[in-house]
């Protein structure tokens, strides 16, 4: 079997198993810590705590952003990716204008990406048993741009601009 096969075939598991998964409810808040791509930023979020942005080099903390967060991503620029607590589920209720993404730096908020900038079709949601998958954040790239996958397709994020990279 090609590589490319096993690597459809490993991808396409993972996401029938995180669709299977994803209507059971979530685990309990656990303490948090990723790493950007070459290692010059890591970022620890704590239960009950604040989620700390750290320079790896020599630990220093740089700056915080407000309480405990699930999914956390950091890129090599120092951009910090917070998402949706419900990560790629949207309540049967939702609205288009529900912050699935927000963008900081510096401890500041830039940017809120909402599900109407990524989903434009909203009747491509995909029904689970109790909520609508909208798609999945992969995280920052070696480039720096936030790969997001959504029910449409492929979207990288500038979080400098907030602008969909030609």
């Amino acid at each position: 079997m090609r590589i490319a096969t096993k690597l459809n075939l490993i991808l396409f598991g993972a996401l029938v198993g995180t669709s299977l998964w994803a209507d059971t409810p979530l685990p309990p808040p656990a303490k948090v810590v990723v790493w950007s791509e070459n290692h010059g930023y890591f970022v620890e979020s704590v239960p009950n705590g604040d989620t700390t942005v750290y320079r790896m080099s020599d630990g220093t903390a740089l700056w915080k952003i407000p309480s405990w967060h699930r999914i956390v991503f950091v890129s090599d620029t120092g951009f910090v990716a917070i998402c949706d607590d419900g990560i790629n589920l949207l309540p049967l209720n939702y609205k288009t204008d529900v912050v699935l993404i927000e963008l900081w730096q510096d401890g500041r908020l830039i940017h809120q990406i909402r599900l109407g900038d990524l989903v434009h079709n909203p009747k491509l949601l995909r029904r689970t048993a109790s909520h609508y998958y909208w798609g999945i954040i992969s995280g920052f790239n070696t480039s720096s741009l936030l790969e997001v996958v959504t029910v449409e397709g492929k979207v990288s994020i500038n979080p400098e601009t907030w602008e969909h990279p030609k």
